[in-house]
């Protein structure tokens, strides 16, 4: 990665990260705990070496005491920030051969003819708007981002589905690099959803590490 690139990495991942902990903090002194979410954050500002926002996480998590079960509707886990084997397997490094591997896995008609490139005949294929994000989200890992946004831009492409394919279009082009375009989706398009839904997995991806599981498809 060029210098350049990696500055803009570490610079944007930085700033939502920010975001995401001042959020926090507000909802803190009304009496709101995010127990998980203070956790999630704290581990990639320590993979980020932002020091004093793993530190701001961490004192989140003191202040709830214990991350109760269903907290933000994941299981009770242990109320400190992780380290060592856990961090890895929270956010493992970002493998454009394994992430090809998973989305290859058995992989239905409509994706199997995206992933070949067939965009408008795996776009035919689809039978529902949940596929029709899956094969936007494809489109942008391969790098064919003016297709991938021509296709969010589509009038019968319901916004709420938009978010998915957009982050995959803002952490691919990062690292096909286009920082242009990651920072104009960072800082104007993707600034219209609900920040804690794309604040942590972008950071994640700039710096290099897999946002979610089942990246780039959506979680199921």
């Amino acid at each position: 990665m060029e210098p350049a690139t990696a500055a803009l990495d570490q610079h944007l991942a930085r700033g939502l990260l920010r975001s995401a902990v001042t959020w926090l903090e507000l909802e803190s002194e009304d009496g709101r705990r995010h127990g998980w979410r203070a956790r999630e954050i704290g581990a990639i500002a320590i993979l980020g070496g932002f020091g004093g926002l793993a530190a701001r996480a961490e004192r989140l998590l003191s202040e709830v005491g214990h991350v109760h079960a269903g907290d933000d509707e994941h299981s009770a886990l242990d109320p400190s920030l992780p380290h060592g084997d856990e961090l890895a397997e929270m956010f493992p490094p970002y493998s454009s051969v394994s992430v090809l591997s998973h989305a290859r896995k058995a992989a239905p008609p409509h994706l199997s003819l995206a992933l070949d490139r067939h965009f408008d005949e795996a776009w035919v294929r689809c039978e529902d708007d949940s596929q029709r994000e899956e094969v936007v989200a494809i489109r942008a890992l391969l790098g064919d981002f003016e297709g991938a946004l021509t296709m969010l831009g589509r009038k019968d492409f319901p916004r709420d589905r938009q978010l998915g394919p957009m982050m995959v279009i803002a952490i691919e082009a990062l690292r096909l690099g286009n920082p242009s375009l990651t920072r104009t989706l960072v800082l104007e398009e993707l600034g219209g959803h609900d920040g804690l839904a794309w604040w942590v997995p972008v950071a994640a991806g700039l710096l290099g590490r897999l946002p979610w599981d089942s990246y780039p498809l959506p979680e199921s």
